[in-house]
């Protein structure tokens, strides 16, 4: 039998790395302990343990709380991995919390526009709502639990979690953007759902989640300005190093290179960037080789946030359903993220290859007509997410994958036709 146990601290230690309660509407809706087991047992899902029969349950020593890990023979290396890793992602984490009480006391400079704030000042991450500027009350430390951290194929950079993920959702990758991209990744060969997990590891930024529109805001029509992001992610540059290098796996075919890097939208893009002082760009420079962790290379590539493929086909996010005369931008935006997406799984599998290469490979592949069938078939699939009721922000797609496949033999894989 394999077993090892894995102190967290104190109840308020663990309260707070935990982000206990999760939902602050219903705080007594479970226990910390139930909350420590569930972020817990969707790890070792997601990392493939559980299914080998490794098995997690708390333990609770006067006020100090511990996850205790058990399997049989054969998974200690398991055990031990997540014994090493597990309290490094919370030092980091308690670190990050450090930085948030100082970004608490500082003055935005440039001060936020007029356009961009709330008439009320009484917000939860700031009482004078210098970073919370809209005053949502929905901003809460959050890390990014729940999902692969010892058999990740590849790391995801990105700017931020979607609030709720935290407080509904309870689910790090149950949002319309991370079942997007296990969508293209299963399009570009990976064979299940589960092995997708393993490239769906997310290293966000900011560790603070906020409401869907936080990320990045807009002036209204007519006034002027530049766009606004408010989450502060250009603080926290010594967390997102020290995460990245405890998360980013080495291959296990050649130990002197790593598993690859996707970086999503701007401010993920710029902030890597200035971290690594790099210069990524989507359309000049977007893949580049770093050595991250001394003596390994990693390949690196950035795209656009997968979440603008339904900004651009609906009307509003959730709307479930193309806007016809927005369909052919959104179908450009697919093949773009597709290729991506067959970049990070070819590169899972060999990272020692020539990223540029793979890179131009993965453009010709679906450039191709001959995929042109799949192409349509994901776009009227994922352009009908539809968000029955807004206010809850669970979401289905209206038009199955395999509906959608009917659709397009109908219309010759002609993605626009016959919408209305």
């Amino acid at each position: 039998m394999a077993s090892t146990t894995i102190a967290l601290g104190n109840e308020q230690r663990v309260a707070r790395l935990y982000s206990y309660p999760n939902d602050p509407t219903n705080p007594g809706a479970e226990t910390l302990s139930d909350t420590v087991l569930h972020w817990t047992n969707q790890t070792l899902e997601r990392d493939g343990v559980k299914a080998k029969g490794v098995t997690a349950s708390v333990s609770i020593d006067g006020d100090n709380y511990a996850i205790v890990l058990e399997g049989p023979d054969g998974t200690q290396s398991h055990l031990d991995l997540y014994a090493d890793r597990i309290p490094q992602f919370f030092k980091h984490g308690e670190e990050a919390m450090a930085v948030i009480e100082q970004v608490k006391t500082m003055k935005k400079d440039p001060p936020w526009p007029d356009w961009a704030k709330s008439s009320d000042a009484n917000c939860k991450w700031n009482p004078n709502a210098l970073w919370d500027p809209q005053g949502t009350n929905q901003w809460y430390f959050f890390l990014p639990m729940g999902m692969a951290m010892i058999h990740q194929k590849s790391l995801q950079f990105f700017h931020y979690p979607p609030v709720r993920l935290l407080t509904s959702m309870r689910d790090y990758l149950d949002d319309p953007v991370p079942v997007r991209w296990v969508e293209l990744l299963e399009a570009n060969g990976v064979a299940t759902e589960q092995d997708a997990w393993l490239y769906s590891t997310v290293m966000d930024g900011a560790p603070i989640a906020a409401p869907d529109d936080q990320g990045t805001i807009y002036p209204p029509e007519g006034q002027t300005g530049q766009a606004q992001h408010l989450i502060p992610i250009q603080h926290f540059h010594d967390y997102q190093l020290a995460q990245v290098n405890l998360l980013l796996n080495t291959f296990p075919g050649n130990d002197k290179y790593t598993v690859p890097i996707v970086v999503y939208g701007t401010p993920a893009r710029d902030t890597f960037n200035a971290l690594y002082k790099v210069e990524l760009s989507i359309k000049k420079n977007p893949t580049i080789t770093l050595e991250i962790i001394p003596g390994k290379t990693t390949p690196v590539i950035c795209v656009g946030h997968p979440y603008r493929f339904y900004a651009q086909a609906q009307s509003y996010v959730g709307s479930g359903s193309i806007v016809p005369g927005e369909c052919a931008d959104a179908v450009e935006i697919m093949k773009e993220d597709l290729v991506v997406a067959r970049w990070q799984h070819l590169m899972a599998q060999d990272p020692t290859q020539d990223p540029k290469t793979v890179l131009a490979d993965c453009n010709s592949y679906w450039r191709d007509d001959a995929h042109a069938a799949t192409v349509c078939k994901l776009v009227r699939h994922e352009g009908s997410l539809w968000y029955p009721d807004p206010n809850s922000l669970e979401f289905q797609f209206k038009v199955s994958l395999d509906e959608a496949a009917a659709i397009c033999q109908k219309n010759n894989n002609q993605t626009c036709e016959g919408l209305s």
